[in-house]
């Protein structure tokens, strides 16, 4: 928005005053046609060009008004001039050209004046239409009385000259009408419409005296109307340069103004009767008759009901107040934040029911006493100094308040609210003190605010956290100018056993023990994280050497491999620790870095280690992400291969399908195994490509193995998550299925119960799966979340039991889990594969236990497709179990 220059409002104040002394000039000048000229038309061009000014130079939101305006005083200033003219030519000043544009100026006019009120209501307000029109017509017909009727009944004024004559009252009406309603407006007025609407009722009032001087013929040239009617052109200018034009906040609503304009519009309704009164009175036909009386009552009816109006209206706006005050009293007594009266000695004058609640005493031992001692002595002073800061703030200054309040002497709870200096209000002469307990909010913030910085389950710092003090730590270290920051990386060596074998509460339980050992070998100072799963991390400030954050790692190992007892078993916990030093420049990411690269050096020498972070360790991950590189060139140059293991029939033995299993025979690095390179696969978005080749591969080896087979052969495939929910998986799958000719029931696509829980879109794809006809598998099932449900909801046709749940079958000789499992699965009508089968006494119980199908090393290890076709061959007759029987299991 357009700002105001300095000094423009008093710029603009001088030149008004200046116009106003060249108004009373020419008043005082005996009047000639050079006066006229001079001092009449000179101020009236000099309003012209200070309209032109204003609104060239106003706001653009309130620029309208003012160039209807500025057309007004322009038409004005023509009609002037062309009067001029004809008292220069001695010609006579009947209505003539002059008149024409003095009567247009009106038009734009009272454009201007409903412009006005447009822009400053938000929504029109009829009521004030109504009232302007009651006072526009009770106007009227008082100027038709003194003024138009007259003039009607003079038959010296021609036709022309009474129509000219007689405009320019209609005129004045028309716009006075637009004035009224602009005065009306239920909202504020600035500086800048008080001194149009002013203008504009200088004018009419000059055309209205003027209009009724020359009927009695009065009216002189330079009298003191002509002084009027310059000092409304001059504040019809000079409105839009008034500062208060620019931008502004909206417009307050204006109460006092409606008791104004209510008087003004029922004294206005008796008027036509007292003109009518006056009418007959002056005819001389006020008698005692019948018409007489009628116009004396009418007049006394209509006061009358002015009067009963008053009444009511009055009455009703008594009504409303009682209700409002009786709606806050409501609102007060039960409001759950407690309202106090407080005066400027502290003392509690009144207080709302919640009060009693807050303060833990009743609302009429509250009154009197000091509101300081309701807190506490430690808010008592921050309390007492906002109050007395609030003393000297204006009227209706608010300040925050908050602090601890004393319950029953005994229970603290934490408050905040609100001061409200009402002291100049009659009504109220206090502090409005308004409070609330805040103390659960309190209290769930400091929870959230520590669960966002703090590990749940052990309570340490997170990894947010962790980052943070690392970070305060570099940072004072490089102000210290030395160098003694080491973060030591602690990873659980097959945690994962402790998950499977005992479940994950005992898990956690563990974990909770291994974070107590942890702080339990730091100094106080140190910082101990745990940053998620089985890893933990450790800050060690003021470290002198790297060799003395080795010593910390060592002992820390020792403390761990202290026996921990949980779920009614006792173990000890190995752990990889790997240990880096600050160096200039490092930052947090570095640290941690190459901290985790140390912990997995430490894993790979046996594990239990601690290991010191060096270079050449960088090379080491370096080598690992080279593979991740390496991974789309192994595909195009066939480096990848398919073993493949048999899935047995657990009663004779006899083979019934195989699960495919990818390897890479690297040229250099030999045989890497799955587990090195698949998360690197999914990461890279490569797993897509390499899925679809091992769908294809081991589609046609089933088709091979079945042309030669007596029964059936199954072909069971993994299937990752991002290979099921790329878009085009459903006809990657029936483009294999056809190009090799398998047919689908053969096939059998295997899924892990994680990937079942991660997406909204599995059960529409695996419906998708099951409709081209190939039979869907759960991988490891008993060790995700929800089993069960997982059965329920997702078309499944079978479930393989994890391995950890077979062994026990031996180890233990616990059958009940795998029991339940495969009464679950025959009830929903599934196929069960028990995985990880090793022993003879496995398969016995298996076979028990009515399973169906199992795989295991002592059924037969993964091999390549020819020595599969050479098992085939030799199979009949001969049990795997016996085929293996003295062969050690190999992974």
């Amino acid at each position: 928005m357009r700002q105001w220059k300095p000094g423009l409002g008093a710029g603009s104040s001088a030149l008004f005053v200046l116009g106003a002394l060249g108004a009373v000039a020419y008043v005082v000048v005996p009047a000639s046609t050079t006066s006229e000229l001079v001092l009449y038309d000179g101020v009236v061009a000099l309003a012209l060009l200070a309209s032109i000014f204003g609104a060239r130079h106003a706001a653009p939101a309130h620029r309208r008004p003012w160039i209807f305006s500025t057309f007004a005083l322009g038409a004005f200033l023509a009609g002037e001039l062309l009067w001029w003219t004809h008292d220069v030519a001695a010609q006579s000043a009947a209505p003539s050209f002059g008149d024409l544009f003095s009567l247009a100026g009106y038009i734009p006019l009272g454009i201007a004046a409903s412009l006005l009120v447009s822009q400053r209501e938000r929504e029109p307000d009829r009521t004030a239409w109504l009232d302007a029109g009651i006072l526009t017509a009770v106007a009227g017909l008082l100027i038709w009385s003194y003024v138009m009727e007259p003039y009607m009944r003079d038959s010296t004024v021609g036709s022309w000259s009474l129509a000219v004559t007689l405009a320019y009252p209609l005129a004045d009406l028309l716009v006075l009408g637009l004035v009224i309603r602009l005065l009306f407006s239920p909202t504020e007025r600035n500086l800048s419409v008080t001194m149009f609407t002013l203008g504009v009722l200088l004018i009419l009032s000059a055309d209205l005296t003027f209009a009724w001087q020359n009927l009695s013929g009065q009216f002189v040239t330079g009298s003191w109307i002509n002084a009027v009617w310059l000092i409304g052109y001059l504040s019809i200018a000079f409105a839009p340069l008034h500062q208060s034009v620019a931008p502004e906040t909206p417009a307050r609503p204006r109460t006092s103004a409606h008791n104004g304009r209510l008087v003004v519009v029922l004294g206005a309704v008796v008027v036509p009767q007292a003109v009518l009164i006056s009418a007959l009175a002056g005819l001389g036909l006020m008698r005692f008759d019948t018409v007489s009386v009628a116009a004396w009552a009418s007049m006394t009816v209509m006061v009358l009901v002015v009067a009963r109006l008053w009444g009511l209206v009055g009455r009703a706006r008594r009504t409303e107040e009682r209700r409002g005050e009786e709606r806050l009293s409501a609102l007060v007594h039960h409001s759950v934040d407690a309202i106090l009266l407080v005066g400027t000695d502290h003392h509690v004058g009144f207080a709302s029911p919640a009060a009693e609640e807050l303060c833990g005493r009743g609302t009429e031992s509250c009154i009197g006493t000091s509101v300081l001692d309701a807190f506490v002595d430690d808010s008592r002073p921050a309390v007492a100094r906002q109050l007395a800061n609030l003393a000297v703030m204006p009227a209706g200054a608010i300040v925050p308040l908050e602090g601890s309040v004393c319950v029953d002497g005994e229970s603290v709870i934490a408050v905040e609210g609100t001061v409200c200096n009402l002291l100049g209000d009659a009504n109220v002469r206090a502090f409005v003190v308004t409070l609330r307990d805040v103390t659960a909010r309190r209290t769930l913030e400091e929870q959230l605010e520590r669960r966002a910085f703090h590990d749940d389950l052990t309570d340490l710092a997170n990894r947010a956290l962790f980052a943070d003090r690392v970070e305060h730590a570099l940072t004072r270290s490089v102000r210290k100018r030395v160098i003694g920051v080491a973060v030591l990386f602690i990873d659980l060596d097959d945690f994962k056993a402790v998950n499977d074998g005992l479940g994950h509460g005992a898990g956690d339980e563990l974990l909770r023990g291994v974070a107590t050992r942890i702080r339990s070998g730091l100094r106080p100072g140190d910082t101990v994280a745990r940053l998620g799963g089985d890893e933990f991390a450790v800050l060690l400030e003021d470290v002198p050497s790297l060799e003395y954050a080795s010593d910390v790692a060592a002992r820390v190992l020792e403390l761990l491999l202290l026996p921990i007892e949980m779920a009614g078993v006792t173990l000890a916990v190995p752990a990889s620790v790997g240990v880096t030093l600050a160096t200039p420049g490092c930052t947090v990411e570095s640290l941690l870095r190459d901290a985790d690269i140390a912990m997995y050096n430490a894993k790979s020498k046996g594990k239990g280690q601690v290991a010191l972070f060096d270079e050449s360790l960088r090379d080491i991950a370096s080598q690992h992400l080279a593979l991740k590189i390496e991974l789309p060139e192994a595909l195009r140059s066939g480096q990848f291969r398919l073993d493949y293991q048999p899935i047995v029939n657990t009663g004779d033995q006899t083979i019934r399908g195989f699960e495919a299993l990818i390897r890479w025979h690297h040229p250099e690095r030999g045989i890497v195994p799955p587990g090195q390179f698949i998360a690197a696969a999914e990461a890279s978005g490569i797993i897509v490509d390499i899925g679809r080749w091992v769908l294809e591969q081991a589609c046609r080896q089933a088709v091979i193995w079945n042309e030669s087979s007596a029964h059936p052969l199954t072909m069971s495939v993994n299937v990752s998550a991002t290979q099921l929910h790329n878009p085009g998986f459903i006809d990657v799958l029936r483009n294999a299925l056809s190009d090799s000719g398998l047919p689908p029931s053969l096939l059998t696509i295997e899924l892990t119960e994680s990937i079942l829980v991660e997406h909204s879109r599995v059960a529409q794809i695996l419906e998708e799966i099951r409709a081209v006809g190939v039979s869907i598998a759960i991988d490891d099932f008993g060790t995700g979340y929800s089993s069960l449900s997982y059965l329920q909801k997702f078309p499944v046709t079978s479930v393989k039991v994890d391995r950890t749940f077979v062994a026990e079958l031996a180890a233990r000789g616990d059958s009940g889990l795998v029991r339940s499992i495969l009464s679950l699965a025959e009830a929903l009508g599934l196929q069960t594969v028990a995985e990880g089968v090793e022993t003879a006494g496995q398969l016995e119980a298996l076979n028990a236990l009515e399973c169906d199908l199992a795989q295991g090393f002592f059924l037969g290890y993964p091999q390549n497709s020819d020595d599969i076709t050479e098992l085939l061959n030799g199979e009949a007759g001969v049990a795997l179990s016996e085929r293996y029987a003295n062969e050690a299991p190999s992974r």
